[in-house]
């Protein structure tokens, strides 16, 4: 990958990261009463994120779960029971170390009443696996032979990929209790460059029915600025332990 590439791509996983996880107010007002499941279940989020050269990476976490009353509302706890990574060849350093790392996942999750999601764990990106990104991104720029000063932009790109793929991007706020099955908007973003960027949020959901937890939620961003295009594909589902 090109240094230009990695820019490219860098910027696109920053856009999605804020934008995805708003919840119109529309939405947020439909949700219905949240009557969740006293059993443990488990909850998996794979993720795919396209790179510049049209190839992607996934990675795929699943996490016991427990929903527990709390208060006026619920606390969602989680524990990592499996990893699976899949990246091509030139990121090979970080689909291993992604294998190996112990994420904790945004838990414990605090819901509303309505379970909304209101809080989670601000250590869900913890110093070291920031500091495992950098020394893997640094180690695939040294391969790759860039000099110091397009090496220090490469590795920040590199960064923010790997950030985004492996959970950078907030969880929806109705996640547990989604308000629609469906759901599409577009927004512009204004870009350094002075140029309007564009991101195209999807929202498809399987559930049973209202205020139980859904089947499966995805979520599909499309980031297009400058002429390119980066997809970045989400998807959750529930399932008895």
């Amino acid at each position: 990958m090109t240094v230009r590439t990695l820019l490219l791509a860098g910027i696109a996983t920053l856009l999605p990261t804020g934008l995805a996880a708003q919840q119109p107010q529309s939405i947020a007002s439909g949700v219905k009463n949240f009557a969740p499941p006293q059993k443990p279940l488990v909850l998996s989020r794979t993720v795919w994120r396209s790179l510049p050269d049209g190839k992607h990476i996934m990675v795929k976490r699943s996490y016991e779960v427990r929903i527990a009353a709390d208060g006026d509302g619920y606390v969602v706890d989680g524990a990592l029971i499996d990893t699976v990574v899949e990246a091509p060849p030139p990121v090979a350093l970080l689909a291993d170390l992604e294998r190996k790392r112990v994420d904790a996942g945004p838990f414990p999750l605090r819901l509303d009443r309505h379970g909304q999601i209101t809080g989670t764990n601000a250590a869900a990106s913890d110093r070291a696996a920031r500091s495992e990104a950098a020394r893997a991104s640094a180690l695939i720029l040294n391969q790759t032979r860039q000099s110091d000063a397009r090496g220090a932009g490469s590795m920040e790109a590199l960064n923010r990929i790997l950030a985004a793929a492996n959970g950078g991007a907030a969880w929806p706020v109705d996640l547990f209790n989604p308000a629609r099955n469906r759901h599409h908007e577009v927004r512009r973003v204004p870009l350094p460059s002075g140029n309007q960027g564009e991101v195209d949020v999807s929202i498809n959901v399987a559930s049973p029915e209202p205020g139980n937890l859904p089947q499966q939620f995805e979520r599909t961003v499309i980031t297009r600025l400058d002429g390119s295009e980066r997809i970045s594909r989400e998807v959750w589902t529930f399932d008895n332990r």
